[in-house]
């Protein structure tokens, strides 16, 4: 498994993307997913909550015993 997240923090839009723009990506089960997500809240809030996010995906796909 592996998981990875990138965006824009802000304050300001990066490359025409608004701030709180996150791309989310997970291989598991050999599959590859990626989810766009938009996260409201200043810079260290925008950055803390798609590792949330990220940490739920992982879980969500962890293969069950």
């Amino acid at each position: 498994m592996g998981i990875s997240v990138t965006g824009v923090g802000g304050p300001d839009e990066e490359e025409g993307q608004p701030p709180g723009t996150v791309w989310l990506g997970l291989w598991a089960k050999d599959r590859l997913f990626a989810y766009r997500e938009r996260f409201d809240g200043n810079p260290g809030e925008v950055c803390r909550l798609p590792c949330h996010a990220a940490l739920g995906l992982l879980l969500e796909h962890l293969p069950s015993t």
